[in-house]
């Protein structure tokens, strides 16, 4: 995250609690987590206090050589945490943090979001990296090291350093009440964390999200602090949805079992259907005649996806609207499954060979590149670093 040093803090320089805080940050930016930026005045004042360590004062000493890139850093990110000395947590939407002639101001800006948060809210596990918590560990990994290589592709020079963790399934909810306690007492340590959530929505119409994305909302909703978290539901029904084609050939293409799944996610290449479908578990008619009992539109939806593709079904089924077999014995396979291990074949296959071409894969596939640049950004701007000071 970036963190802006507010020039207030320095009016109470000699307050034990803003040195702490001080010494706090100094060292974490010095250990390579987070970005620290500041005034020209309140670096200044900093590389020369006693009470810091040797350490401290380094870290603001080059932090003062290095105003001059500090534009950059606010330019690329959308949002920032402001550490003020007023008794404040608030969040300011549409503004952001400048620095013009060396001075920290707060002005207007669209797209940007500015968290303006006391330094009393901040202790010692605070300032450690943020946590990125989804579901499963993979798919931690897997947006960190896609959002890696798209700053890559992109040249923006920001590393990502993230403490992943994981929730596994409706437990990710009592993950995030246990990371980010309520603000009863301001002395509680707080922690910044990024949580990702598979919507489980069944097609862009669905209003519905999935029990774990609810799960996730109404602990969010609950936080005292909420604005110390960010929260994220994919657009897409989960994280496999989000690979695009080119990944599935790469991965799939040597098995033949897999055939008839690829041949129709190229015939889905610019169809919104191929966010919603179920990668792991793949498609039934069963299924979507089921869908008729529990939501209409739903139900409408997929009888009309399945009617505009070459695809054998039992026609009575479809003209009666219910399967005459049963869930068991449904042989209408509109697409059959990749199997359980797709996010372990893809960050062995395709994200670990972090080949730019990867990043091109995402940018011409016009369903998914718009979702995949949300997440890089939030991403980037909640785990964003730079190197350790040494």
């Amino acid at each position: 995250m970036l963190l802006v040093l507010d020039p207030s803090l320095i009016n109470e320089i000699n307050n034990k609690k803003v040195q702490i805080v001080f010494e706090l940050i100094a060292q974490s930016r010095c250990q390579g987590n987070h970005i620290v930026i500041s005034d020209r005045n309140t670096l200044n004042c900093l590389k020369k206090c006693d009470f810091l360590s040797s350490v401290a004062q380094m870290v603001y000493t080059q932090l003062y050589s290095d105003l001059p890139d500090f534009s950059v850093y606010l330019e690329n990110l959308k949002n920032s945490i402001l550490i003020v000395l007023d008794d404040v947590l608030e969040f300011q939407a549409n503004s952001k943090c400048e620095l013009t002639n060396g001075t920290i101001t707060l002005e207007p800006r669209d797209g940007f979001q500015v968290i303006k948060a006391s330094y009393r809210y901040f202790s010692y596990g605070s300032f450690t990296p943020t946590i990125l918590l989804t579901e499963n560990r993979i798919d931690g990994e897997i947006y960190h090291q896609i959002t890696k290589l798209y700053n890559k592709h992109k040249k923006i020079r920001f590393d990502i350093k993230s403490e992943i963790r994981t929730g596994g399934g409706n437990s990710t909810k009592d993950e995030l009440r246990a990371i980010q306690k309520t603000l009863q007492d301001i002395e509680t340590e707080n922690k910044l964390c990024l949580c990702i959530i598979d919507s489980d929505k069944k097609s862009p119409n669905d209003s519905n999200l999935g029990d774990t994305a609810k799960a996730v909302q109404e602990v969010y909703e609950q936080l005292k602090s909420n604005i110390l978290v960010k929260w994220i539901c994919l657009e897409v029904k989960e994280l496999e949805n989000l690979f695009p084609i080119a990944w599935y050939e790469q991965v799939f293409t040597q098995d033949k079992n897999k055939n008839k799944s690829l041949s129709l996610l190229k015939q889905l290449e610019k169809h919104e259907a191929r966010k919603y479908i179920s990668m792991k578990k793949g498609i039934y008619l069963y299924d979507i005649l089921q869908y008729s009992v529990q939501d209409s539109s739903l139900h409408q939806y997929w009888i009309e996806f399945i009617q505009s593709l070459e695809i054998e079904t039992v026609i009575s089924c479809l003209e009666q609207l219910q399967c005459l077999r049963g869930k068991q014995a449904c042989t209408c396979v509109i697409m059959p499954g990749f199997g359980t291990d797709i996010l372990i074949k893809m960050i062995d296959n395709c994200v670990k060979e972090r080949s730019l071409t990867k990043c091109n894969d995402i940018e011409q596939d016009e369903l998914l590149k718009l979702e995949w640049e949300r997440i890089r950004q939030v991403v980037t701007d909640w785990c964003c670093a730079l190197p350790p000071i040494l």
